[in-house]
């Protein structure tokens, strides 16, 4: 399912690869039944989201070669971030947002420093190329809403993993690496404020890999059910 830098679809599994650890919208425009502005998680939004993370990403924790830790609870928070932002665009249907996502995981995968500083500015330009503006709440605070509101889109838009799951490269695969990334799966991170989000995250980006269609859904359930309890 996993993208590498070409176009198509790789038949590598996303679990060989992540050896260390186990015109568009402006994103944040929906109105919740609460009031608050709730997280735009369509196609598009997840597009600006990706974009406005990686100018947070760059602004806040700087470029990776000043990260002390890529893996694990004590990894800079940019390093859970860039894998977030690469599944959000790896999904895309914009090959220039695709490889660029692609690059973004390899990266982490790999533990690439150049290659990630490479591939964060490369996703900025390509942000400004499609005139996509920075907005919505990357506070990481924020960025755990937004992977609840998307767990909450994907069985509303995807319907039951079995669905879906044996799919090629489908935009639910994507979505849901993306909501366990940035509960911190993508690099092996337990968020100490939020574990059980971080815990079922690791079962969500587990059960995708391994293709558990049953499990997926279940852990799918948990992740939302952690998140009503924030």
């Amino acid at each position: 399912m996993f993208r590498t830098t070409h176009t198509e679809p790789s038949s590598v599994s996303l679990a060989k690869r992540l050896t260390p650890c186990v015109v568009l919208a402006a994103s944040f425009v929906l109105v919740g039944c609460g009031g608050a502005a709730e997280a735009d998680v369509t196609t598009d939004g997840q597009l600006a989201y990706a974009c406005t993370l990686t100018d947070h990403v760059l602004e806040e924790h700087g470029t990776p070669d000043s990260w002390e830790a890529f893996i694990g609870d004590n990894a800079n928070p940019g390093a859970r971030e860039a894998f977030a932002i690469g599944m959000l665009a790896n999904g895309s249907e914009n090959n220039a947002f695709a490889d660029t996502g692609a690059s973004l995981v390899d990266g982490i995968s790999r533990l690439d420093i150049e290659g990630l500083t490479s591939s964060l500015g490369d996703m900025q330009a390509t942000c400004d190329d499609a005139g996509i503006s920075s907005t919505g709440d990357v506070s990481h605070a924020g960025q755990l809403d937004y992977a609840c509101t998307l767990a909450g889109r994907i069985t509303e838009e995807h319907g039951a993993a079995a669905e879906w799951l044996d799919g090629d490269g489908s935009a639910a695969w994507y979505e849901v690496a993306s909501v366990a990334g940035l509960a911190g799966a993508g690099n092996a991170q337990v968020l100490s404020e939020y574990p059980e989000l971080s815990e079922t995250g690791v079962d969500l980006l587990m059960n995708l890999q391994r293709n558990m269609p049953d499990e997926l859904d279940f852990s799918l359930a948990e992740f939302e059910t952690a998140c009503a309890e924030l």
